[in-house]
């Protein structure tokens, strides 16, 4: 029964994650230099996981990516089955200057 009960699992998890569509921040022009900002990336990654109707994943892929100030908001997404795999580094920009009257200190904020 254990066996059973651990291949249902199993397949469901497997079925479950083929179904969601990834958007990985390099096809929107993520480049993992460190130096090329590449915040606009992030947020249009977001953009598109929020706008898909199925679950979606964003991948951050090896590397190192230059982000600026970044807000995640929920309230506005379409889709609240997305997940985030970061397998690189974010650098934040050695001046803070450049992220401006950023209501967040944080550099990347995430809101549900």
């Amino acid at each position: 029964m254990a066996l059973a009960t651990t291949l249902t699992l199993f397949f469901f998890l497997l079925f479950h994650t083929s179904l969601a569509v990834t958007y990985d921040v390099m096809t929107f022009g993520a480049k993992p230099d460190g130096v090329t900002d590449s915040t606009k990336a992030f947020q249009a990654a977001w953009s598109a996981a929020c706008g898909s109707t199925q679950a979606a994943a964003i991948n951050v892929p090896n590397g190192r990516f230059l982000v600026g100030s970044i807000v995640f908001n929920g309230d506005s997404c379409k889709n609240n089955a997305i997940t985030i795999t970061i397998k690189g580094t974010l650098v934040a920009p050695g001046d803070y200057n450049v992220l401006g009257n950023a209501e967040n200190l944080s550099l990347i904020h995430i809101s549900t």
